[in-house]
């Protein structure tokens, strides 16, 4: 069995046993309760020990201020089971009840947001004796004064009659159970529209359960052990488990970041948020894209080498191709499987509105259909206003594009309710115009010879807090365990010096200039736009916590590769040119085509070839040995010449599957090509 079979293992079960319960959160209660939980209560407190976790609401009776709640801080989704075992511990009988509750929210308006954790401060008093009115979850009474079982179903600020309206029939009156010292397993299944609650203890049984239609259902909270006044309580083993769910994919695309960019890879530009998921993921060490922006996201998308569909460069605002209409795209695969899909950034793969995202298989859009733009304004300088919500323009934002993108990213997140859904985070930084508050690149100040480069750092570490804004919402909303995250730029950076379609007087606001370096593709030669790994070779991880072991992976892997790997990993198929790199043998042939430039990687040779006419005898040929010449600086062509006529006659057999490329030939001609 291979390595990549092991790695992912785990993920093929889940997706072959869908109506199972999956483990998703534990806690013995003999470590450090702040790790899982945080508390509500004035005069609450909690213990750890060998014997569990002891937990006390306050001592008077009947006191507002001595109720207490202990809350999960993960949030659960869907069907759910709990188990722990329960020992009351004071020995009062008629001193107030626990309370289960499952899946709570607040109600989501301004005074109380959807996410109880942002509303800590309400529910102490004076606001405690009302807290529950705000509150949306199923709740289960036991251990109570009354000697009952009871469920009910909150909110109750609309519905009045608090204690009548919102009881789930029948209450379990009579229940002589859970006596001080008893240790009780208790099991809570919210399940196909049922909710059922079991105590067991030296072969006892009993079972209560209420059909949940009596009012609207609640799909996705946290979960929460209430005490009501003099409580004292002990609970150990203390399980949840969710049913099987379709995973969801968040990928993240860098525009234009180079192989050393990013701190995990040695980079001199601190990154702590993306280093933190990328080392605890598989690190794609040697991935591969396209040399510009449109071959490579066309390759993602439709999981075949661009230059199949005649993509070779990137599209202009006057060009009318884009993907194929008959393509197949990764969004198109999801949308079928029953995902919501989403793309939130740049498209640059067509502008007309039968070829936007569209059109492609996103529910969804939010950001700019072409290639760059003023990240202040949305404005380029030739095609105007390049901001889009769906079909339509959208309307202007104040605010840089990164902000701007990872907030809507975050809106996203917090309201996908149930449904899996397959969201693309596309960047516009940090692809030129280089513009950052200055707070970002404060930091990097003389650190570097030009201010274009202490921009650059600035708008990497602008990404790098975005990004772990969007990562902490996940984890927030408990999807963190069920979302696999692809990461990687699309290719390496701008090559130092002017760029003649940036106008000097164009940007206003903090542009930190047009001249100068801007990424690091260290030991690499070439940049954006050129064969060399340089312009190829970027940074990727895939990272899926408790599901992927973390790895260094040096087998050449190129982005459409991960089309099909995605694909495997959500238990779905697709066709695709690319292969799943955790299951499949290593690649044979890597293939590169701009206007102007051949390339082809076989095993370790990797052969580049410069004419406007390919395979004319007038040929510029290189012959690199990457394994030892990761520079490409040692041309072995004249010393080599089989290998070189054999990596020939493969990139002439890769060359005649090509389509007709689409070229903007006045673009060429501006740029000298």
């Amino acid at each position: 069995m291979n390595r990549g079979l092991l790695l992912a293992l785990g993920l093929m079960a889940v997706a072959a046993n869908a109506s199972e319960w999956t483990p998703v959160f534990a806690d013995d209660g003999t470590g450090d309760w702040e790790q899982n939980w945080f508390l509500e209560g004035n005069k609450a407190w909690v213990t750890n020990g060998a014997d569990g976790m002891t937990y006390s609401a306050g001592p008077v009776l009947k006191e507002n201020a001595s109720h207490a709640v202990l809350w999960t801080k993960r949030v659960f989704s869907g069907d759910v089971k709990i188990e722990y075992d329960y020992t009351r511990l004071d020995a009062n009988l008629d001193a107030g009840v626990n309370i289960l509750y499952i899946q709570a929210t607040g109600l989501g308006t301004d005074e109380w947001p959807t996410d109880i954790f942002q509303s800590t401060e309400k529910r102490w008093e004076p606001w405690m004796k009302s807290y529950f009115l705000h509150m949306n979850a199923l709740h289960v009474s036991y251990a109570t004064d009354g000697r009952y079982v009871a469920a009910r179903r909150y909110p109750a600020a609309e519905l009045k009659k608090f204690q009548k309206e919102t009881m789930f029939d029948p209450k379990y009156s009579d229940i002589d159970l859970f006596k001080p010292g008893e240790t009780w397993h208790i099991t809570a299944i919210k399940e196909n529209g049922w909710l059922r609650f079991v105590a067991e203890r030296n072969g006892e049984r009993h079972e209560f359960k209420w059909e949940l239609c009596q009012f609207p259902p609640v799909n996705e909270g946290r979960i929460g052990l209430r005490h009501m006044w003099t409580r004292c309580s002990r609970y150990q083993n203390f399980k949840v488990y969710e049913k099987a769910r379709k995973p969801n994919v968040l990928t993240i695309i860098l525009d234009d970041a180079g192989w050393k960019d990013l701190g995990y890879m040695g980079g001199d530009i601190a990154t702590p948020a993306i280093d933190r998921y990328a080392k605890q993921g598989i690190r794609l060490n040697r991935f591969y894209t396209y040399s510009t922006c449109t071959p490579t996201r066309a390759a993602f998308f439709t999981g075949q080498a661009p230059s199949r569909s005649g993509i070779v460069y990137p599209i202009q605002h006057d060009d009318h191709y884009g993907i194929p209409a008959a393509a197949d795209t990764l969004p198109e695969v999801f949308r079928r499987n029953g995902y919501k899909t989403a793309l939130i950034g740049k498209w640059h793969l067509g502008v007309q509105p039968e070829l936007a995202p569209r059109a492609h298989g996103f529910d969804y859009h939010y950001g700019l259909r072409g290639g760059w733009f003023d990240q202040y304004t949305r404005e380029n300088p030739e095609t105007g206003y390049d901001w889009w919500r769906n079909d339509g323009v959208a309307p202007k934002e104040e605010g840089h594009t990164t902000d701007l993108l990872t907030a809507d990213a975050i809106r996203y997140l917090k309201g996908a309710g149930n449904d899996p859904f397959f969201l693309c985070l596309s960047y516009t930084a940090p692809h030129v115009p280089i513009q950052v508050d200055p707070k970002w690149a404060a930091p990097y100040e003389g650190k570097y010879e030009t201010q274009t480069r202490v921009g650059y750092a600035g708008m990497m570490a602008q990404l790098d807090d975005s990004i772990g804004r969007v990562m902490e919402t996940l984890e927030k909303r408990g999807l963190l365990e069920n979302t696999l995250v692809v990461l990687f730029s699309d290719n390496g950076p701008s090559s130092p010096g002017k760029k003649w379609y940036i106008p000097d007087d164009f940007h206003e606001t903090n542009f930190y200039g047009n001249d100068g370096v801007y990424g690091d593709v260290g030991p690499l030669r070439g940049w954006k736009a050129f064969p060399y790994d340089g312009g190829v070779r970027t940074p990727a991880f895939l990272y899926w916590k408790g599901r992927l072991q973390a790895d260094a992976w040096d087998q050449p892997v190129i982005v459409q590769d991960l089309y099909p790997t995605i694909l495997s990993l959500a238990g779905l198929e697709g066709a695709s040119e690319g292969r799943d790199f955790l299951h499949a043998a290593d690649p044979e042939t890597f293939y590169w085509r701009t206007p102007k430039n051949l390339a082809l990687r076989h095993g370790d040779w990797k052969l580049v070839v410069y004419n406007a006419s390919p395979f004319e005898p007038d040929l510029k040929i290189e012959l690199f040995d990457m394994e030892k010449d990761v520079s490409e600086s040692n041309n072995l062509a004249q010393s080599h010449p089989e290998k070189t006529e054999e990596l020939l006659a493969l990139l002439k057999r890769e060359f005649r599957k090509d389509a007709t490329p689409h070229v903007n030939q006045k673009l060429l001609e501006r740029e000298g090509k």
